[in-house]
Order: C-alpha cells, then sequence, then structure tokens
C-alpha cells in the first residue's frame, strides 16, 4: 500500500475538501515531495473542474487558488533542481497559468522553462520529451517518436486508483 492510498480512495469518491485535509496533516510532519505534489494537483484539478464538481463545496475557489499558490511557492523553492516538480507544475501552468500568478505571462514562460528543465535534467524520460516538444510546437517527427516511447511508461506509471492517475493517464496516453 503506498502512502498517497487513502488519498486515491478519497479523490475516487470526489472528497476533495477530505483529500486537502489529509495531505495537509500528513505535511506537518515535514516536507514530502509526493505529497506536496498530490496537494498541487488537487488543488489544480478542482479548480479547473470547479464548476463541474459537487463535493468541493466547502471551500471557495479562492480559497483552492491560495492553497495552489502556496503549495507552488513551496515545490519551487524547495525542488527547485527537481525534474519531476518541475514538470507537473510546468504541465499545470502551462494549462492554467492564471491560477498560480496574477502574471500570466511570466507564469506561461517560467512553465515553458520548467518543462524544458525536466526535458533537459532527464533526456531520456519520454514523458518529459513528448510533453515539452508538445508545449513548444516542436518537430512533429521528433514529438510522436516520444508519444510511442511513452506510452507503455503512461501505462504504467499512472495505472491505479485516484483522480491524479486518471487524469495523467487520459492526457499523457497520445
Amino acid at each position: 500500500m503506498n502512502k498517497l492510498s487513502y488519498v486515491e480512495e478519497l479523490e475516487d469518491k470526489g472528497q476533495w475538501q477530505s483529500a486537502i485535509a489529509w495531505l495537509e496533516d500528513a505535511l506537518i510532519f515535514g516536507r514530502d515531495k509526493d505529497i506536496e505534489i498530490r496537494y498541487c494537483f488537487i488543488c489544480w484539478y478542482v479548480l479547473i473542474e470547479y464548476g463541474r464538481l459537487s463535493s468541493h463545496k466547502k471551500l471557495s475557489a479562492e480559497e483552492y487558488e491560495l492553497k495552489l499558490r502556496k503549495v507552488s511557492d513551496v515545490l519551487i523553492t524547495t525542488y527547485r533542481n527537481d525534474a519531476e516538480v518541475n514538470f507537473y507544475l510546468g504541465y499545470m501552468g502551462s494549462l492554467a497559468s492564471w491560477l498560480f500568478t496574477d502574471d500570466c505571462d511570466a507564469w506561461e514562460a517560467r512553465s515553458t522553462q520548467m518543462l524544458q528543465f525536466s526535458a533537459c535534467k532527464e533526456a531520456d524520460n519520454p514523458i518529459y520529451q513528448m510533453v515539452y516538444l508538445a508545449n513548444v510546437d516542436g518537430d512533429k517527427e521528433d514529438y510522436q517518436k516520444w508519444c510511442e516511447l511513452a506510452k507503455p511508461i503512461v501505462t504504467k506509471k499512472y495505472f491505479g486508483k485516484g483522480q491524479f492517475n486518471a487524469y495523467f493517464s487520459q492526457v499523457l496516453s497520445r
């Protein structure tokens, strides 16, 4: 059983507030990259899907946005040179920069830099290469090559319960 199993169950039930509370409690004991990434994702996902979700009503969109901005600042500060953190923040920021800052142009540029950093730091990671090339509208043949290489990795990495896995399995299966 992985440390995020309970959060995955809460995600599957749409119990976003309970998932946030569990993650916040877990962070009382110190930094944990996986927990902070999941916390960031849940805040981002709820904001992206806010109008469609029915079980998030205890927190306003503004409260989720505040939490998202705080955790993204922590992730950037604490894990500046971590390819995985740069990948997830770069990905989420490239799709919804307005959730992270009031300066959307700066965050979009930063998101591209984060995706580039991940692709350069782990040049053999097909997922990072695929997403970076899609973000910068890179060479189509290279992009297709990385998509093919990424398929089995996406299937293996994002297999399991929870909206995090379901979301990334869907959007990264190209």
